[in-house]
């Protein structure tokens, strides 16, 4: 397992490259999502980890905000409820 530094350094990358996310990147995100939620079940304790995964949650969440099934779809992978 990489070091919560190279963790930061990914998770700050993936929240940048969601800036301008295409709203049809859905294959994209989901397998980010995928890790994400993996990640926690080893840095959930790290606040930076933790910042950094919400900034890029919150900018997929604007994204995907104008369609319902892929809000559905984030929510499959029980990292939001």
């Amino acid at each position: 397992m990489e070091g919560p530094a190279s963790v930061v350094c990914a998770l700050s990358t993936a929240a940048n490259m969601c800036k301008k996310l295409p709203s049809d990147a859905t294959d994209f995100v989901m397998d980010a999502i995928r890790l994400l939620t993996n990640l926690f079940q080893y840095h959930y304790h790290d606040a930076k980890v933790l910042a950094y995964a919400l900034v890029f949650l919150t900018r997929v969440a604007k994204v995907f905000a104008a369609s319902p099934d892929q809000q559905d779809e984030l929510c499959t992978h029980g990292l939001v409820k």
